[in-house]
């Protein structure tokens, strides 16, 4: 399912109207610059309903046992919806709700960067033949002898992308000060429900902060959340020196899925075609798991910028800092939780043709 048309154009809205706050601010004059704010806020307004939610974004509404789920899709979503907070917080210190200025180039920065992502939604991959080969390449002289290899390559590339993401996670929460890390290391989402009094357009930017932070969090099943929260903890308290590859592969279960391959291979005359094919279905698997890896990757560091604001604003720090943890958290369970998925190593919601579904099919 993809992001929905509706949700985009809200987004590519706000966008246009942020690129006219920085043009007035930086070009214009100081009525340029007002009648720009008051367009941006009225955009950024309109997209709201009254309960809260947006047009089109659907992320917060999909429990985690719905059949139809595409945790790719709102991973972007909840990407876009966090740089759309980052963008709006920005562009208020820029309209002047605030006394504390931002640096210059950061409104466009931010409005650059949520482009970016919005054009990578409009330009999707073509995976239709993702991971199959040509007809003029030369083929495998024995699959069966190269297919171990190449089981052992999809298997490390998941375990080695959800590092990246956990090394990514640490530096964040690195940088959160212990004093208010610690409180939301122990509490919940309810950290986010009180919102810092603030002008128009910076709180319409830390709504949508929040909106996406909490997206994260429904999306996750329960024992998820709670197993995130305790590696977080962990990896925080021993500086990352534990997030290796080693302990990776165990908490994903990659060595049983090994096992699992060795023992569909073991003693089985296989159909080359079948080999061939699950080894085209590998490839397929490590592109989608690197595209939402990459994303996981992204929202990390637009969490990492969104704290890096409350520094400059007092106002917003203890709020940000406590939302920035809690997104955090929940982006470690994700990772885990899409990285067990991916290698069918029984996660608490299959979503993907992982793996070992992968592997059982080859052996039939």
């Amino acid at each position: 399912m993809a992001v929905a048309a509706e949700y985009k154009n809200g987004v590519s809205s706000v966008l246009w109207a942020v690129r006219a706050l920085d043009c007035a601010a930086t070009s214009g004059t100081e009525v340029d610059a007002q009648e720009a704010a008051a367009e941006l806020l009225r955009v950024a307004t309109a997209r709201e309903s009254g309960g809260g939610g947006v047009q089109g974004f659907r992320a917060a509404d999909r429990p985690v046992a719905a059949a139809n789920l595409d945790v790719a899709d709102s991973m972007q979503e909840i990407l876009l919806e966090l740089e759309v907070g980052q963008t709006l917080i920005t562009a208020g210190t820029v309209a002047q709700e605030v006394s504390t200025a931002v640096e210059p180039g950061a409104l466009a920065a931010a409005a650059d960067q949520l482009d970016e992502s919005q054009r990578a939604l409009d330009a999707p991959a073509d995976r239709a033949s993702a991971g199959f080969r040509g007809g003029d390449e030369a083929p495998d002289p024995d699959p069966v002898v190269a297919f171990p290899g190449h089981l052992a390559a999809a298997v490390d590339g998941i375990v080695s992308r959800t590092v990246d993401v956990g090394k990514e996670v640490v530096v964040g929460l690195s940088a959160i000060p212990a004093a208010s890390l610690a409180p939301i290391a122990a509490g919940a989402v309810t950290a986010l429900s009180e919102l810092p009094k603030v002008g128009p357009i910076i709180a319409a930017g830390i709504r949508a902060v929040r909106r996406a932070v909490t997206a994260l969090y429904e999306l996750l099943p329960a024992a998820a959340r709670d197993k995130a929260r305790e590696l977080a903890k962990q990896w925080w308290g021993d500086h990352g020196s534990s997030v290796t590859a080693a302990a990776a592969r165990g908490l994903l279960g990659a060595e049983a899925v090994v096992a699992a391959g060795a023992a569909a291979l073991e003693g089985r005359v296989l159909d080359t075609e079948k080999l061939r094919t699950a080894r085209g279905l590998l490839d397929q698997l490590a592109e989608t798991h690197s595209e939402t890896a990459a994303t996981l990757e992204r929202i990390a560091r637009v969490l990492k910028a969104v704290f890096g604001i409350a520094t400059a604003l007092v106002i917003l720090a203890t709020w940000v800092y406590g939302a920035a943890a809690l997104g955090f958290f929940f982006l470690l369970g994700a990772a885990v939780w899409i990285g067990r998925d991916y290698l069918d190593a029984g996660s608490l919601g299959d979503r993907v043709v992982g793996v070992r579904a992968i592997l059982t099919e080859m052996a039939t």
